[in-house]
């Protein structure tokens, strides 16, 4: 109940933002399930030191940070669109799912092994196998999290060009976080950000301070599992990643042009 009851919330959030953006005093930070929207917006929000308000069973009303998954983009109000490289997206899906199974709520897992029945009998240490294969066939059509696929979702948002939107890429983000966040910043509200508060943003998020890990030692039971990108070279096999380049390539090309 709790779960449909913060669905909910957010599409009422989403909808207030979409259609009435002068009441709207609130930015909609945007991903498609996986893509690091969570991390960008903990940055975001300590920088203009606004709440970023987490699982609300009621829309917001106030100045703060809000998340979504939705795939319509915003055309008039304020917001953030992350993109990720959608092979490392798929990975992170991959192991996300596994811990929803083996983790969740009765609710959650229902839900996961309904999108993803592939899931529903792994067994042992989370590590990924051949059984990304038939997982792949489940993401690319509805995963879970999101109402249409990877590829959908970015166009959907990248192709609208809407002026209020900052589109903030996620491994950009990994490799100049400063510059990064500074541009994101200026953007979305016109005046120079405080270099003090970009700082703090940052070294306040770093994957170290937040997980206790450098960059790059993997936990797959966690949901930060590495802070770095391009993981998915050695995880996906070859014939995936000829997959996915035919079934998503013309919006990896958009983000990777970014």
């Amino acid at each position: 109940m709790k779960q449909r009851m913060i669905g909910v919330s957010s599409f009422v959030n989403h909808f207030v933002a979409s259609r009435f953006p002068k009441s709207c005093p609130f930015i909609l930070v945007c991903e498609f399930p996986r893509s690091g929207a969570n991390w960008i917006r903990d940055m975001i929000g300590d920088a203009l030191q606004l709440p970023v308000p987490r699982s609300s069973l009621l829309p917001i009303t106030f100045s703060a940070l809000v998340h979504s998954h939705f795939p319509q983009p915003v055309l008039k109000g304020r917001a953030v669109y992350v993109v990720r490289d959608g092979r490392d997206v798929l990975v992170s899906h991959y192991y996300k799912t596994l811990q929803t199974i083996r983790a969740g709520t009765p609710e959650q897992r229902r839900r996961a092994i309904k999108l993803h029945p592939s899931m529903g009998g792994v067994d042992g240490d989370i590590k990924l196998g051949s059984e990304i294969r038939a997982f792949y066939d489940e993401w690319k059509c509805r995963p879970l999290g999101s109402r249409v696929d990877w590829g959908e979702h970015v166009k959907g948002w990248l192709n609208a060009k809407a002026r209020g939107v900052v589109v903030v890429r996620y491994e950009r983000m990994l490799e100049e976080p400063n510059e990064t966040l500074r541009s994101a910043l200026c953007r979305l509200g016109g005046e120079d950000p405080n270099e003090i508060a970009i700082d703090f943003a940052v070294q306040r998020n770093t994957f170290e301070s937040k997980t206790g890990r450098a960059p790059g030692q993997v936990d797959n039971n966690q949901n930060r599992r590495s802070g770095q990108s391009g993981g998915w070279r050695e995880a996906l096999p070859p014939d995936i990643q000829a997959r996915f380049l035919v079934d998503f390539g013309d919006a990896l090309d958009l983000v990777t042009a970014l």
